[in-house]
Parts: C-alpha cells; sequence; structure tokens
C-alpha cells in the first residue's frame, strides 16, 4: 500500500487529506485495503438508505475475508467457503447498484467505477479461492 497526502489550500483554509493507493493483488492484504477504500467510496457517493444497503455488503465481503485469511492455514475448504461468501456478497453490491433507486442516486460514472473496483476484487477473490 502507498499513502498519498493531498493538501489543498484556498484562501482562509487549508484541507489535508490521506490517500491510501492499494496495491492490486491476489493477497488478503491487497483485498482487504481495496475493500476498505470501496467502503469509502459507498460513503462518499450515496447515503441515506442506499448507502446502508451497499455499505451493509462491503461489510459482510470484508468480514468473510477476514474469516478466511485467519483460517487459510488450516483449511483451504474453509476459506474457500468464506471467500465464496466474500464473492457472494460481491454480486448482491453490484446488484444493489443496478437498482431503480441506484440509478437515481448514483451518477452512471460512480456506478460504473464502483463495478470496476468490485470486478478487479472479484478476480483475486477467485484467485484467492483456488491457489496454485
Amino acid at each position: 500500500t502507498t499513502t498519498t497526502v493531498v493538501t489543498t489550500t484556498l484562501p482562509g483554509t487549508t484541507t489535508t487529506t490521506l490517500s491510501v493507493a492499494c496495491a492490486p493483488a491476489a493477497t488478503f492484504s491487497s483485498v482487504a485495503c481495496r475493500l476498505g477504500q470501496l467502503a469509502q467510496s459507498v460513503q462518499a457517493a450515496a447515503d441515506g438508505t442506499l448507502e446502508s444497503k451497499l455499505s451493509g455488503k462491503v461489510v459482510a465481503a470484508q468480514q468473510a475475508t477476514a474469516a478466511a485469511e485467519q483460517v487459510a492455514a488450516t483449511s483451504r475448504k474453509q476459506t474457500a467457503q468464506l471467500l465464496g461468501k466474500a464473492l457472494s456478497a460481491l454480486d448482491r453490491f453490484v446488484r444493489g447498484l443496478k437498482t431503480r433507486a441506484a440509478k437515481q442516486a448514483l451518477p452512471k460514472d460512480s456506478r460504473a467505477a464502483l463495478v470496476s473496483t468490485v470486478r478487479a476484487l472479484r478476480v483475486d477473490l477467485k484467485a484467492l479461492r483456488r491457489p496454485g
């Protein structure tokens, strides 16, 4: 992961934002980092009920991925099952972006960016699910 500091100075105010760039890779740490970024993107883009629903799906994927990482050393089968749950949560997330409410609340570009992020995550989760 790489951390970028962005400082914006306007007359009378200074804003500093920390942005973490996650390296795309089929590792648990990379997937966890990118799921965290996805959660932040949802919070920034959506609000109200839509944010709650989409965030819930991201949280489910985060929890399943974290649980899979914990059992990865001891049980391939359980790891695969938990990563399957994470993949299912991301599928539900994408379906949530196709709803009428999401289409009304989020611009097409925002929805497309979120779907692109999820697609990349799915590729890496599938790679983790079937190592070797």
